[in-house]
């Protein structure tokens, strides 16, 4: 749903950021809780690697709005997602392949020291029919011993 301006309605459950709108366009916001985790992310280079690229949504770092608040580390514009499906939709083979790539994330996430916080089912979408993980501050660093959250 696109809207000139406000707080995207679902993103609220994370404290670490949420999206938002404004003049129609989409932008996710990460707050300063987050900042270890989102410069550790940055510094993996993660999304300069093709093999990595494929499986996130692509953002634009921009400039942090005048006035913001002292909680906004960065805001981002995710490029926007033309079609967002809910997993009760997805045929078995989405849903397979949707699981299939959140593994595959937790997968490489876990070589670079890192982990996805949730496992949301919603948070990864088809993009050109390719399962793509929307919401990249899922990952932060793997504390020594940390069983996966999901889990959970």
């Amino acid at each position: 749903m696109t809207t000139s301006s406000g707080v995207v309605a679902s993103s609220f459950r994370d404290p670490s950021g949420f999206l938002f709108w404004k003049d129609g366009m989409l932008y996710r916001r990460v707050s300063v809780i987050y900042r270890a985790n989102y410069d550790h992310l940055m510094d993996l280079g993660l999304y300069d690697r093709p093999m990595d690229a494929r499986l996130f949504v692509a953002d634009e770092e921009m400039p942090t709005e005048d006035g913001a608040s002292n909680a906004v580390y960065k805001e981002f514009r995710p490029d926007e997602i033309p079609f967002i499906s809910y997993s009760y939709e997805g045929s078995f083979s989405q849903l397979k392949d949707a699981a299939l790539a959140t593994l595959e994330i937790q997968k490489r996430a876990l070589d670079l020291g890192m982990t996805l916080k949730d496992a949301s089912a919603n948070n990864v979408q088809f993009t050109k029919s390719k399962p793509t993980l929307i919401h990249t501050i899922s990952l932060e660093r793997r504390g020594e011993g940390q069983t996966w959250p999901a889990h959970t």
